[in-house]
This record gives C-alpha cells, sequence and structure tokens, in this order.
C-alpha cells in the first residue's frame, strides 16, 4: 500500500513438508495497478494562507499515492491547531486511470474563545511587626481571556489574559508562533506580563515582564 498499490492483494497457503514438523508456504501477491500523483489540490480554506497548508502536504507529483505520506500529511496539518477536519482522498476514485488528483479537504475552526468570569478572593494582609496575625480583605475578583488563533493566517496564536481585583491584578500577553520557518520542530513564543499584588498592609508590590523563547 505505501508503494502506491492500493489494490493489493495477499494470499497465503501452507501445506505439510516431507520433513516431519516442517510446513511448506506459499505467498501469492496481486499487486493490481500503481496509482501515481497526477497533482494536489488544496480545498476549503477561507482565512489560512495556501502556502501554510502546503508546507504540511508530503504528497508530491509524479510520485507513487503512499498511504504513510497521506496520513502523515493529516498529522501535520491537525497539529497546526487551526483545522477541525482535513480529508484527504483522490478525485474520481472508481476511475480507471492510474494517475489520480488528490484533494486536501480542511475545515477551519473557530478562530476566537472567550473566556470571563467573576467570584470573591479572601486573602490575610500581614505585617512587619505581626506577620502571624494581619488582617482579612476580601474583593471583587474577574477574569476575562480572549484568544485568537490562526492570526494572519498563518497558524499563529495571539492570547490575552487578565485577572483584576483590588488585592491582586494580572494581564498576560502572548504570540506563539509553532511552527517556526516551516519547520514542525521549530516553535517560537513572545510574551508579556504586568503584575500587581498587595500581600501586605504596607505596600504594594508592581513586577513587568517580558520572555522571547525559541523552542525545538
Amino acid at each position: 500500500y505505501n508503494e502506491g498499490f492500493p489494490e493489493a492483494r495477499f494470499d497465503w497457503e501452507a501445506k505439510p513438508a516431507q520433513e516431519p514438523n516442517r510446513v511448506q508456504l506459499t505467498y501469492r501477491i496481486t499487486e493490481g495497478p500503481q496509482i501515481t500523483v497526477k497533482r494536489v489540490l488544496l480545498s476549503g480554506y477561507e482565512f489560512t494562507k495556501p502556502s501554510v497548508i502546503a508546507d504540511q502536504v508530503q504528497i508530491q507529483p509524479g510520485q507513487p499515492l503512499r498511504e504513510g505520506e497521506v496520513v502523515e500529511t493529516q498529522q501535520r496539518l491537525y497539529d497546526l491547531g487551526v483545522f477541525s477536519r482535513v480529508a484527504i482522498a483522490p478525485q474520481n476514485p472508481e476511475g480507471t486511470d492510474t494517475e489520480k488528483t488528490l484533494v486536501v479537504q480542511v475545515e477551519e475552526a473557530k478562530r476566537y474563545t472567550l473566556a470571563y468570569g467573576a467570584g470573591i478572593e479572601v486573602q490575610r494582609l500581614g505585617s512587619g511587626g505581626d506577620p502571624v496575625s494581619g488582617q482579612v480583605r476580601a474583593s471583587p475578583r474577574g477574569l476575562f481571556e480572549v484568544t485568537r488563533a490562526n492570526f494572519l493566517g498563518r497558524a499563529h496564536t495571539v492570547a490575552f489574559k487578565t485577572r483584576f481585583s483590588s488585592l491582586q491584578s494580572r494581564a498576560l500577553l502572548s504570540y506563539a508562533a509553532p511552527p517556526l520557518l516551516t519547520r514542525p520542530s521549530l516553535a517560537f513564543l513572545l510574551t508579556g506580563l504586568a503584575d500587581r499584588t498587595r500581600d501586605v498592609r504596607t505596600f504594594t508590590s508592581t513586577r513587568y515582564e517580558a520572555t522571547v523563547q525559541f523552542e525545538q
């Protein structure tokens, strides 16, 4: 099947041999016609750039229609995280032509994800003179997150997450670019963080962070 023979058939037969405790095995392999790839068509995308899909397609025109390359192409496209469905099939599969046009049909997933919530945060604020005791403070707390997948049609992700109250407020902005430079093993992540926390009664701490990360 992996050499482009989708109609290959395999049969076997065992007969007793002249020697004791031995058999004679006969394998019968019927290859059938070899199917080659005439061309590859991309279909179903709306926001994704065609080059992003084409970079993940392992099926090569002029080569045998290998099942392993079909499976690997589906896996690579699903790994991008922007498609809810990927189907790869030849046009006119019942036809007798041994050169087939392969159609890579994708269905894009939702690009935006929203999360929000509200609650109450309770915390004991200590002091330098008596860290064991302290005041118990309560504050309303809110949460809001928005994620944009397939940013610019390149399978990149932008996310903004924030949690806020009078005791602690935090905002995080991230930009993720996997794969990087058309290589699935490389990824790029840019993150910015702002945090304002009140742990004691005397002062409030404010922290800003930024990270740039490359992964392999």
